[in-house]
């Protein structure tokens, strides 16, 4: 699907093509991701205590801030710039370089003052500080990341974040087994930036120069500053809701509700972040078109939620049988309902990563940080308040209001400046979401009907087959409503991904039967 633009009559085949060829090997990695993340999930909660993830919560709540000063505003700059990037590699890998160090030693002088305000001892002090480790490592892959993704190579990249996470979580997992605990994640981070670092630098080698031209790096420097306080008060809406829990109840809490967290981040980061890695460079490509630029964003956000929608209300309706299931402790019982609803909630927050890079395209970069100030405003008075007077479950309902709520919003305020409307966001949005609901409550409503089941060489059967079913009548509802109700998403998705499908014997008569790949829509409803 063309991504970055409105089809073949809206860019040129070379960029079509690219851009498709981008998306697909972004999404297929990060299926591939997905799925040794859900294992990986499994596997360290079957090792791990909610103790352990817990602690890891409380210290990314400062090492990430920390980390937004060399890993966020630098890169985007770089590629949204129509210079070639060799003119200014030198200065910018100088001025990552000196960005990595600083926050790094803002994380060490940090990890003590958090050991004591969290009072948990000086475990959390000592996984800030192996965090703060990986800060200088990761400044130094801003620039060949930037180079990666302004010349379109969206294969290489998502070979390396796929690599990167496997071997994230295979070091986590063996360190675990090994008795490491809590400290599995953050040595595992060390390992993983230094080998995601190297690989990045063999495959662009950028130019190195020993002069820092300070003319230059000023230039970088004020754009990126802008969007490194936009990334650090953004950073609020997504580690408030951990921050909160700490201060009010134990890591053992907030563990569990990190757990949950994070599983309902899977479909948003696959698609959503993975979406707008391919929209930004290409987008920037027609940033002088305004009518263009709006028309291809919404024909691709339209079929990105189309995507996405199904697989977070279809990870809602599977949550219980997930975890009780194949993750089969009672210690992660009470992450059930915050999962399910903050599944939910993703779904909505599908359109963030590509609504904020349509802004930071246009160069709004002011607007782009009075905008995050307000939003973490508003999340943080939600948030607060709810992990203050309610459990975890009552933080998910805020978190997922909050997040659908500034997700609508920058959505619009992203499309107003190139001619979009009210009407625009809600075309993108509601249809997919009203689709995605109708296919999984009758998927969810088998855990109230389905009978009980012994259990077959350790698993509960009647988990398993839950798991099984869900995704199936999901799919058997969701299919036929798309084709009808949406054709200009069908039509786009089978241009794409037809011919392919219709090469596979098993689904050759499904894909003449709603005419994927013919190039034709189905009738009007």
């Amino acid at each position: 699907m063309p991504i970055g633009g409105v089809g073949m009559s809206g860019q040129t085949p070379a960029l079509a093509a690219a851009t498709a060829r981008g998306f697909f090997w972004m999404t297929f990695m990060g299926l591939a991701t997905k799925v040794v993340g859900f294992v990986g999930q499994i596997a360290l909660a079957r090792v791990l205590r909610p103790d352990d993830f817990g602690l890891l919560s409380l210290a990314f709540t400062v090492s990430t801030f920390a980390d937004l000063v060399q890993s966020y505003g630098l890169r985007e700059v770089l590629v949204r710039r129509r210079e070639k990037l060799r003119v200014w590699s030198g200065p910018a890998i100088w001025l990552s370089l000196v960005t990595g160090l600083s926050a790094g030693l803002a994380m060490a002088a940090a990890a003590p003052i958090a050991a004591a305000a969290y009072g948990k001892g000086p475990v959390v002090a000592h996984l800030i500080l192996l965090l703060a480790l990986t800060a200088p490592i990761n400044a130094l892959g801003i620039v060949p990341d930037a180079a990666l993704q302004q010349g379109l190579r969206f294969k290489a990249m998502a070979f390396l974040l796929c690599g990167q996470t496997i071997g994230y979580l295979s070091c986590t997992l063996m360190l675990a087994l090994l008795g490491f605990g809590a400290y599995s994640f953050a040595l595992s981070m060390l390992m993983m930036s230094v080998a995601r670092t190297a690989c990045a630098w063999w495959l662009t080698r950028p130019r190195v120069t020993w002069r820092p031209r300070l003319s230059r790096s000023l230039r970088l420097l004020r754009p990126a500053v802008i969007l490194v306080a936009s990334a650090a008060v953004m950073n609020i809406m997504a580690q408030g809701d951990k921050l909160a829990l700490g201060l009010f109840h134990s890591e053992a809490y907030v563990g569990a509700y990190f757990f949950a967290y994070n599983l309902s981040l899977q479909t948003a980061v696959l698609l959503s972040l993975n979406f707008a890695r391919v929209l930004f460079p290409v987008m920037s490509r027609m940033q002088d078109d305004p009518a263009r630029l709006r028309s291809a964003f919404i024909r691709a956000a339209r079929t990105l939620m189309f995507l996405g929608a199904p697989l977070c209300f279809l990870q809602a309706a599977a949550a219980g049988p997930f975890i009780r299931g194949l993750v089969q402790s009672e210690k992660w019982l009470g992450s059930i309902p915050a999962l399910q609803i903050l599944s939910l909630g993703m779904a909505a927050h599908m359109m963030w990563n590509p609504s904020r890079s349509l802004i930071q395209v246009q160069g709004r970069y002011r607007f782009y940080l009075r905008s995050a100030i307000g939003y973490a405003a508003g999340y943080c008075c939600v948030v607060f308040a709810a992990a203050k007077w309610g459990d975890i479950t009552t933080v998910a309902l805020a978190v997922a209001g909050a997040l659908a709520t500034a997700t609508s919003l920058d959505c619009f305020f992203a499309l107003r400046r190139i001619g979009g409307t009210v009407e625009d966001v809600a075309r993108i949005m509601l249809p997919a979401m009203l689709l995605a609901a109708v296919a999984a409550v009758p998927a969810w409503s088998l855990e109230f009907v389905m009978p009980s089941m012994p259990r077959v060489l350790g698993f509960p059967l009647r988990e398993v087959v839950l798991l099984a079913a869900i995704p199936v009548v999901v799919g058997l509802i969701y299919v036929p409503l798309l084709w009808w109700f949406a054709p200009d998403v069908w039509v786009e998705l089978s241009h794409r991904m037809g011919p392919r499908l219709r090469r596979l014997p098993g689904l050759a008569k499904f894909a003449a039967r709603f005419r994927f790949g013919s190039g034709l829509a189905p009738p009007a409803p």
